[in-house]
């Protein structure tokens, strides 16, 4: 039997008295551990132990080594794909989501849509407060995006204060409801430094583009929400649906 220890977890006490006291008398309970973690146990028989011991060493030695590879694998993928100041997928990963939701919509003919999300004035926050108050700014709108957003809807964070959201499933109007509703949440609630929403200082703009009603190839749809984020950045404070006229009255 195998025990493994969940997120470097350590074992208390009465964790091992439940372990020991639930394996046969004729059973040890051997480590599985490296100079620096104890990854979990393994539970053999005695009589089996001690006829094998030194191929159970052996294997238990291989086997520790493979795990510490795996997790060292899986934190080394994890750096690759996830923006380490605000913890929402960076851009290459977010990228790489979008294609897939994208080839996903297809198959099953189903709308998606792209949130393109700026922080307005995010330059002046800096200034007045400087950057260590505009990291924790910046940490605060991707809680609030994941706060705001479902399951199956991803985050990411494309350079300096741009956010995107992919929102699968989800036609225009209802892209549009999410947005307007973000954004008027995020202007009502307390924030690290408060927000001036007379001078559009902290607020948000977003922009949305939607497959496939605009386009069907996933970098021409981050362009287009892009240009429609661009359109309510001249206002601030605004939703805008990409238009290649930019009608204000979208919806």
């Amino acid at each position: 039997m195998l025990i493994f220890l969940k997120d470097n977890k350590l074992f208390t006490y009465h964790d091992l008295k439940f372990f020991c006291k639930n394996i046969p008398e004729d059973y040890v309970l051997i480590p599985l551990r490296t100079s620096e973690r104890l990854y979990g146990f393994i539970s053999i028989s005695m009589i089996t132990f001690e006829d094998l011991q030194d191929t159970f060493i052996s294997i238990l030695y291989h086997l520790t080594i493979a795990l510490e590879n795996t997790l060292l694998y899986e934190y080394t993928e994890k750096l690759s794909t996830i923006d380490p100041l605000t913890g929402v997928f960076n851009k290459r990963k977010f990228d790489e989501i979008l294609e897939n939701e994208i080839k996903r919509a297809q198959r099953f003919k189903h709308p998606l849509s792209i949130l393109f999300i700026d922080i307005d004035h995010f330059k002046n926050i800096n200034d007045l407060y400087g950057h260590i108050v505009g990291d924790s700014f910046l940490k605060e709108v991707a809680l609030f995006l994941l706060r705001n957003t479902r399951s199956i809807d991803s985050i990411g964070r494309l350079g300096g204060e741009e956010f995107a959201c992919i929102l699968p499933e989800t036609d225009l109007a209802s892209a549009y409801n999410v947005g307007e509703k973000m954004r008027v949440k995020w202007n009502t609630e307390k924030h690290i430094i408060p927000i001036d929403i007379e001078k559009r200082i902290g607020t948000l703009s977003i922009g949305i583009a939607n497959f496939p009603v605009h386009t069907e190839n996933p970098k021409e749809l981050l362009i287009l929400a892009d240009d429609a984020l661009y359109m309510a950045k001249e206002e601030r404070d605004k939703v805008f649906i990409y238009s290649k006229d930019y009608n204000k009255d979208l919806i």
